[in-house]
């Protein structure tokens, strides 16, 4: 995933993160070759994120990975190594959620609360 400026919709169902979308060039989602990618190997994940005042933090874990479809491409996120903001720990565990598919654990739909998926 890539988000840099709003200039694709992330707000969609969840047909368009299966098949994934955007530009390499620019921002994307591409879900099911996620699961495909972390299926056959062990993967670090880094986080770069800045908020609208231009702060800037990250997130390092040593091990993640996604589940597949059947099983709601379900999250696994561990060892947190550093960066400053362990962002997705509350996310660990929890299944890929959009505005017409709410598989979280959450009792509203966060993709619909928060205008994007997760």
């Amino acid at each position: 995933q890539r988000r840099l400026d709003g200039s694709v919709n992330f707000y969609r169902p969840q047909t368009h993160y299966q098949t994934g979308f955007g530009s390499a060039a620019g921002e994307y989602w591409l879900l099911e070759n996620l699961f495909q990618l972390t299926l056959r190997k062990r993967y670090e994940l880094l986080m770069d994120m800045e908020d609208f005042s231009g702060n800037k933090v990250f997130a390092q874990y040593s091990s993640f990975s996604i589940e597949s479809e059947s099983n709601g491409y379900r999250l696994h996120v561990s060892g947190f190594i550093n960066g400053g903001a362990d962002a997705l720990i509350i996310h660990n565990g929890q299944k890929f959620s959009t505005l017409d598919k709410d598989q979280d654990s959450y009792e509203g739909n966060c993709a619909i609360l928060h205008l994007g998926a997760f």
